[in-house]
């Protein structure tokens, strides 16, 4: 008797393809899951059909670094409660598009007053309130982000936070250099925030070269990406 129901080529291949993704997947959230770690799926330039694999299979975050590939993602895949977060540098004139975002959860760097208060405009406009993470610059390198010896401009990002009403001020961000130093830099940043502006709960540190080493140095989030889809 024929299958009533055969695969097609494109589906048997897409699973085929997908079967070591969801085995690695699985090992890293079991391992992060016992020590109370967060696991972020960075899905850049992956396919809708691997996000909604990993989404069937238990994974509900997922984070994109631009704005029109998260915002056609999210409107491809709005029939599936995905938690989207926006991981890369956002820029002001981008804001009023992320906003829009069905089923945003997430900004994780915010690192300019400016930023901050014209997201909060965007998600006014739309009643919608999403959390946030400031971004420190951890390592000695030029990149995005606010230098961690820089406290008093770490302090008027959050405080520009706290102050918003769109904003849900969550904790912080680093893109590291896999060192212990880099880890520690930004527990610093966070018991000097906790001092003055309160509990900063999400440490997002830790990515696809140094995961296990960033829960190790702290981390509460590792964002993860090329360790699954290139396994």
């Amino acid at each position: 008797m024929e299958d009533e129901n055969p695969k097609t080529e494109d589906a048997t291949s897409i699973e085929d393809e997908m079967r070591p993704i969801l085995a690695a997947w699985r090992s890293i959230s079991e391992y992060c899951r016992v020590r109370n770690v967060d696991v972020l799926i960075a899905s850049k330039g992956r396919s809708t059909e691997a996000i909604s694999a990993l989404y069937r299979a238990g994974q509900t975050h997922f984070g994109e670094n631009r704005v029109d590939e998260l915002v056609a993602k999210a409107q491809e895949l709005d029939n599936l409660p995905i938690k989207w977060h926006f991981i890369g540098h956002l820029q002001s004139n981008k804001c009023k598009m992320l906003a829009s975002v069905k089923g945003l959860y997430m900004v994780e760097s915010i690192d300019s007053v400016k930023t901050a208060m014209e997201l909060d405009k965007c998600l006014e406009r739309v009643s919608k309130t999403v959390k946030v993470l400031v971004q420190v610059n951890t390592t000695l390198r030029e990149q995005f982000g606010i230098l961690y010896n820089q406290m008093e401009k770490v302090r008027e990002v959050v405080s520009a936070v706290l102050a918003s009403q769109h904003l849900e001020f969550s904790g912080l961000m680093t893109i590291g250099d896999g060192t212990s130093e880099c880890y520690a830099r930004l527990i610093s940043v966070r018991s000097e925030l906790e001092r003055s502006v309160g509990p900063c709960k999400v440490m997002s540190m830790g990515m696809s070269h140094d995961w296990k080493d960033a829960i190790e140095g702290g981390s509460t989030q590792v964002r993860v990406g090329r360790c699954l889809f290139e396994a």
